[in-house]
């Protein structure tokens, strides 16, 4: 995503160079992190809104905000590793490029339901 976005292609010029050089994963990898960066802040929020409130109950400041911390730096750390697994070939790219999202969106949706109201 970061080469992508540094060199300025779009989405459909991605497609095009992952049509053209099907040999190169990279860029079906480039293609998909592009479409699923916008749900890092969705996947976030899901992740974050239950350890944070808390309805009838004061919890202190510090617990929450270091579970949050946590649950975002454990976000980027597996995308990251399994956004570079698909860049060397060892996981399907698109697989590699949405794992992150949909295992932590997953577990937040579940925290969301879990919630007290």
């Amino acid at each position: 995503l970061r080469e992508g976005a540094a060199l300025g292609f779009s989405s459909g010029e991605i497609a095009k160079l992952a049509r053209a050089n099907p040999e190169k994963v990279r860029f079906t990898l480039l293609l998909h992190q592009q479409w699923a960066a916008p749900f890092a802040g969705v996947v976030l929020l899901l992740l974050s809104l239950p350890v944070v409130i808390h309805l009838g109950r004061r919890v202190p400041f510090l617990p929450s905000f270091a579970k949050t911390v946590t649950f975002t730096a454990l976000y980027f750390t597996v995308d990251s590793l399994v956004s570079d697994m698909g860049a060397r070939g060892a996981l399907n790219p698109v697989l590699a490029a949405w794992t992150g999202t949909v295992v932590f969106g997953s577990l937040g949706i579940v925290q969301i339901a879990s919630m007290e109201t």
